[in-house]
């Protein structure tokens, strides 16, 4: 699984000012013996106008898919801004059904952590089973697979629950 930015702005790849560096990038990706998941520039939320990553994800996507066999085209959303409670929904910032083979998200288990720097630190264990039961849900309404693109927990997180990572694999793989 790979993932990387892009060349250019978001509303010049959605205009097809990108299209040339896609083609290059399909091509290249298309003599790679085996699969790979490409995702170009995860967790967007909050680096931009999102409706301007949807069209490029939208003028991208087509192009990787026509020239190449062995590539799925992801979309790596932030799993708190996209299912935890923020206000980038899947269905505001989704590319189309037919350019997106995988939808996944980026979630950390923060206990421990003062996100807000309130001096405050965050009691909570993240329950991941919500975000992969609303995965789940979007993925078999639109006919894509769903995957947790990075996870992790912090020192604190671990001591507090040892076998999270663990339950996180069985509810992924169940």
């Amino acid at each position: 699984w790979i993932s990387f930015k892009e060349p250019l702005s978001w509303a010049d790849m959605a205009a097809g000012k990108g299209n040339t560096w896609a083609t290059q990038v399909a091509d290249a990706l298309a003599t790679v013996d085996g699969p790979i998941w490409l995702a170009v520039h995860h967790e967007p939320e909050n680096d931009g106008d999102m409706a301007l990553w949807t069209q490029m994800q939208a003028q991208i996507a087509p192009i990787i898919h026509a020239r190449t066999d062995n590539v799925a085209y992801s979309v790596i959303y932030s799993g708190w801004n996209t299912f935890g409670g923020g206000n980038n929904t899947v269905a505001t910032k989704w590319p189309g059904d037919a350019n997106i083979d995988i939808l996944a998200i980026d979630a950390y288990n923060d206990y421990g952590t003062d996100r807000d720097g309130d001096g405050v630190l965050n009691k909570k264990i993240l329950d991941l089973s919500t975000y992969f039961a609303k995965m789940q849900a979007w993925s078999d309404a639109h006919g894509t697979a769903w995957a947790l693109g990075e996870t992790g927990q912090t020192n604190l997180a671990a001591t507090a629950d040892p076998t999270w990572i663990q339950r996180r694999y069985h509810q992924t793989i169940a």
